[in-house]
């Protein structure tokens, strides 16, 4: 039986429009390499025209990775050249770190949780013999009483 990562390993190989996914595995390998605080202050990987950038989450994150860029480089070009699947980062010349602020998302404003209209009038039969249900059951059924109107 095939594994997903054998099924994601022949769909890179059969079609060229994986690559990305490819590179995607290959910056996240990569990332798994660098020490543990680096890992965490990473955001992304991206890679074009030869050269490699990394984003971090913080300011401060960015002035560490530059000053351990030389660690950086070295642990890339001995990835490259140990994974073939990652050759592409051979070609890498220049590696620049920048601070990439992130959007916060949007659930978490209570402005945009969306308001969905009740559709129930609250006119339906409660045949509970337990006090306790009965009493709740007519809770919900007031709370819904309210909300059409």
């Amino acid at each position: 039986m095939r594994t997903s990562k054998d099924i994601i390993k022949s769909l890179i190989k059969k079609r060229h429009y994986f690559t990305s996914l490819s590179k995607y595995i290959c910056f996240r390998e990569f990332i798994k390499l660098l020490p543990p605080k680096f890992q965490r202050t990473i955001a992304f990987v991206s890679f074009k025209n030869s050269q490699l950038l990394i984003a971090v989450k913080h300011p401060a994150y960015q002035v560490d990775l530059n000053y351990n860029k030389d660690v950086i480089k070295s642990i890339l070009r001995s990835f490259a050249k140990h994974k073939k699947e990652c050759a592409f980062l051979e070609e890498v010349n220049s590696l620049k770190i920048i601070y990439q602020r992130l959007k916060r998302s949007q659930s978490a404003n209570s402005d945009s949780i969306p308001k969905i209209p009740e559709k129930s009038k609250g006119s339906f039969e409660i045949d509970v013999k337990d006090r306790d249900i009965q009493k709740i059951l007519l809770e919900i059924k007031e709370i819904i009483k309210k909300n059409v109107n």
